[in-house]
């Protein structure tokens, strides 16, 4: 499937923003679209590569500092929401017998998500996938979690297990 290359390059950019004297600026860069092959593979950088600039001057003295996922059960979920920011929820639901099934994205924006620990894929509301799959042996009976992290501020609330797959 091909993307409308305007709403792609839309995303880019930040839209404007107010800030006082005494605001904190939390930008998040997400690794994705790396070029995974070729002679520019060793030549890709990820972040704030040069400079910021609010209200036409240059700002530095940034702290950077990575989120690694590779451990779920070292992320808080004891901090207050904030509307239209990123965001880790959590989710929890039993199962009787494990099977095959579909994580539904509808509502959510973009981000990825994780069940008991295991990385199960990313997502994003353009698509073309809706739903990641689910194999049965990664299930256990009884209590499953599920982590999403969502970078677009966009939460639907809840999360829908279905029993088929929605590809575009």
């Amino acid at each position: 499937m091909l993307y409308d290359r305007e709403l792609l390059e839309e995303r880019r950019f930040s839209p404007a923003i107010e800030l006082r004297q005494d605001s904190v600026l939390d930008i998040l860069v997400e690794n994705m679209g790396r070029v995974n092959f070729g002679p520019y593979m060793e030549l890709q950088q990820k972040g704030i590569a040069h400079c910021v600039q609010v209200n036409g001057h240059i700002r530095s003295g940034w702290q950077q500092y990575t989120l690694p996922l590779d451990n779920t059960e070292r992320i808080d979920f004891s901090k207050d929401y904030i509307e239209n920011t990123p965001a880790f929820y959590r989710f929890f639901f039993e199962v009787d017998e494990p099977g095959d099934t579909f994580l539904d994205f509808a509502g959510w924006g973009k981000g990825c998500a994780f069940l008991n620990g295991f990385h199960l894929g990313r997502f994003w509301e353009i698509g073309p996938q809706k739903r990641l799959y689910i194999p049965a042996p990664l299930l256990r009976r009884g209590k499953n979690e599920i982590i999403l992290f969502e970078t677009e501020g966009r939460a639907a609330g809840s999360i829908v297990l279905r029993d088929e797959p929605d590809i575009g």
